[in-house]
Formats: C-alpha cells, structure tokens, sequence
C-alpha cells in the first residue's frame, strides 16, 4: 500500500511514530485505558520493519534527548536529524485531519503536507508493515525488566476514528451448528425463506460486478428459531462460499485447528458465548464469563480460585488480539515481544507490555463484545443441508467497545437454551442481569 492511501487506522500507526518521537517516553495504561502517569518507559530508539525480511529494520530513528532532535537512518546510514518539536506539531496536525476527514470505514483525506513530511523528513515510503507481519512498529525502551538491549515489537490498535475490530470476521469464521428439536421439511422451509434482497455492485477479486441475490435476514432467522423449538449442537467450524447469485457451499476451515492451539475447550466455550450473542443478546465478553460460570456448560465447577472459563476467555482474547485469525495456519505464538499501543480519540498514546499481562487481559475482557458481520457479505445463519441433518453458521467477529458502552442487555426477550430449544420467560440468567 502507497502512503497516499489508508484508513484511520492506517494513519494512526505514522500518528504513533510522531508521537512517540515527540514524546520520546510511552506511558503504561491501567486496565481502563487510562494513563497511569507514574508509570512510563523511556524510549531510545524506534524501528520500523516493512516486512519479516527485513530483519535489522530499513529505518531507525535515534532519540537525542539533551539535544531534542532525532537522527534518522535508512540501512543504518543516518541521512539527517529532525526537530522532535515538529514532530509534536505534525502529530497533533495529522490527528485533526484523522478525526475531521474520517467518516467510520474507508479511506481518509489527509492534506498532502503530512505525506511530503513522512517521505522527506521521515523517508517512510509506506503506511504499515505488511499487514501479515505484525508487530506494527519495534521500540527500544529503557526498563529494567528488558535485560537486552533487543528492541521489542508492539502491535497498535487505534480508536481515534472508531472503536477498532480486534477478531475480524471472514467467510472462514463460521462456528456450525446442527439444528435439532423441530426440524422438518416445513420449519426449514420457513426458515430459509427468510431473507433479505440485495442488488447492487459487488468487487470480485479486481473487478467489479453488477449482482442480485438473496442472502439471511439474520434478526429474524433468529427470531424463528427461538420461537418454534429448534435447538443447536455444535459440529464444528466452516468456511462459506457464495456466489453472485447467493448460493452457498460450506467446507471445513482453519479457524478450528487455530483454536486447539489455544485448548481443546476454546471452541467450545467460543461456540457456547457466539449462541448467547447471536439469541440473547449478552454480547459483552465479560457478562459471557459470568454466563459461563452460572451455566457451567463444560461441567468444571468454577470458583474463585479456579476461574476455569475466565482464563480460557482471556487466552482467547490475547490470541485474537495479538496474533490469531480464522483464516492463517497459526503456531500458537502472540506475535509480538512487547505488547499492545493503543490510540485513544483524545490523542493520548498508551500501551500494556507484556510483562504487565494480568492488566492487558483484564482490559481486553471487561472491553471487548461481539459485534454482527454483514449477513449479506457473510452469509451469517445460513442452511446447508448435510446428510439427513442440516447445518447453520454464525459468523464470528469481536471488537472493542469502552466499558460503559459495551453493557449487555437481554436484547431478546425470554432466555433462549439453545440445547433444549426452549425460552424460558424465567431463568437464572435473567434475573443475573436484572440486579446489574
């Protein structure tokens, strides 16, 4: 990607650099997101590496902090030394031009000064490293738990336009279920006419085609189900394929071996929190460990001190969030040596380092909720026959939310026991989050 181009988020990681070369300190979050103002770390150096074959890092920009200036390198060769001042003033003039130009998705109009100073004061060529190849940028920090001198890697995760989406969804991150109870030639009939119509301009691969197609009305297929005695058992995880005229072939994917790389629970407790999002409407991850804990679907017997579910939660979300997606063949590593920066709107620029882990998970599970893929681009609760069963996916995407917006609600009246296929006008569950 050229660096005329980019999202918010894109843009954030060059807003990262600049701040942190004006800055030449990052401050440690709590698990609020807030600064902790007692605690930062002192920056020596920052690299950028543009892909995993560039080992040493093509660009280097050394912080001098008696003389306030910055020598920047290309191939460890340093070609000239900038001002850390007007790093400050082109952070905080491209942070205005993040929030006033971005309008939610899609590319942002930044103004052509901030381009012309990344090229020629910074010599960044590009936005981002290849999107596969995380960390997001390498810091060389002063603290005494870094033993080495070994610069450590941080992925950025920013929410200066939008709250960011730390899992995202793909036609690979489908959890299958079999539909039990009432199933028959007529229920399934009804349920998969259903939908909504859409015609319109859809990309395919380099070009752009004109399609029409029907594809899952997903509020109201839920809706149905609940109401006439269908159950779900999970069978697995799938990959859907559709073409331009909303047919749809389901096919085993990655995203189950990925998880077993976490526990061979993950899916399960994942499939158990994806039903309770899509039928209950308790989407806040935090709520779904209590849930967890109340229901107690795996039979572990939860308890203070063994907080089974919670843990398996939080290995979830450290996974999605550093390194793991449904699609790529993942090895089980976090990807990073160093931790997560994060973006705030108000321009602050904050981090968790891996070696504060207990804080980073505590953030992630009290701010992190399931939100809904695009039914039409995912085809989420689908019907595919198999056999003499049929098979229903619901996609799989998680992003951040604030706590004090990410509050679940029982959007749904009644609560929904997905292995009966019951609603219950009263339940223990209910009457959890009535006392919240």
């Amino acid at each position: 990607m050229g660096i005329t181009k980019g999202n918010a988020g894109e843009w954030s990681e060059p807003y990262v650099l600049l701040k942190l070369l004006a800055d030449g300190k990052i401050y440690k979050s709590d698990k609020d997101l807030n600064i902790n103002e007692n605690v930062w770390h002192e920056i020596r150096s920052i690299i950028f590496k543009k892909n995993k074959s560039d080992m040493d890092g093509s660009l280097k920009y050394i912080i001098d902090p008696d003389q306030r200036t910055v020598e920047v390198q290309v191939d460890g060769e340093p070609v000239l030394r900038i001002q850390r001042e007007d790093c400050r003033s082109y952070a905080e003039g491209l942070r205005e031009a993040i929030l006033t130009s971005s309008h939610g998705r899609g590319t942002v109009d930044i103004p052509a000064t901030y381009e012309e100073y990344l090229k020629n004061s910074l010599k960044r060529e590009v936005l981002k490293a290849s999107v596969k190849d995380t960390p997001d940028i390498w810091l060389n920090l002063e603290d005494t738990r870094n033993t080495t001198d070994k610069p450590l890697g941080f992925s950025i995760k920013s929410i200066l336009s939008s709250p960011p989406t730390i899992f995202n969804p793909s036609d690979g991150t489908n959890i299958i279920y079999e539909l039990t109870g009432n199933v028959n030639e007529q229920t399934i009939s009804e349920l998969q006419s259903i939908t909504k119509h859409y015609k319109g301009v859809e990309k395919r691969g380099k070009k752009k085609v004109e399609v029409e197609y029907d594809h899952p009305n997903r509020e109201e297929r839920v809706l149905y189900i609940r109401n006439h005695g269908i159950g779900l058992k999970l069978v697995g995880t799938g990959t859907v394929h559709h073409d331009n005229h909303g047919n749809h072939t389901l096919e085993p994917s990655q995203f189950e071996r990925n998880l077993l790389m976490i526990g061979s629970d993950a899916l399960p407790i994942l499939s158990f929190m994806t039903i309770e999002a899509y039928f209950n409407g308790i989407v806040n991850l935090s709520h779904l460990v209590d849930v967890l804990d109340k229901e107690d679907p795996l039979n572990y017997k939860p308890s203070p001190e063994q907080p089974f579910y919670r843990r398996r939660v939080e290995d979830m979300l450290v996974a999605m969030t550093l390194s793991m997606t449904g699609v790529d063949v993942w090895d089980g590593s976090e990807g990073t040596n160093g931790g997560m920066i994060f973006v705030k709107t108000d321009g602050d620029v904050v981090c968790y380092h891996l070696f504060d882990r207990n804080d980073f998970r505590e953030f992630l599970l009290q701010n992190m909720r399931f939100d809904w893929p695009s039914a039409r681009r995912y085809f989420s609760t689908s019907i595919t026959k198999d056999g003499d069963r049929y098979l229903m996916n619901l996609n799989v995407q998680i992003r951040m939310v604030p706590r004090q917006k990410a509050m679940s609600n029982l959007l749904i009246e009644g609560y929904y026991d997905f292995e009966k296929g019951i609603v219950y006008e009263e339940h223990e569950i209910i009457k959890m989050f009535e006392s919240l």
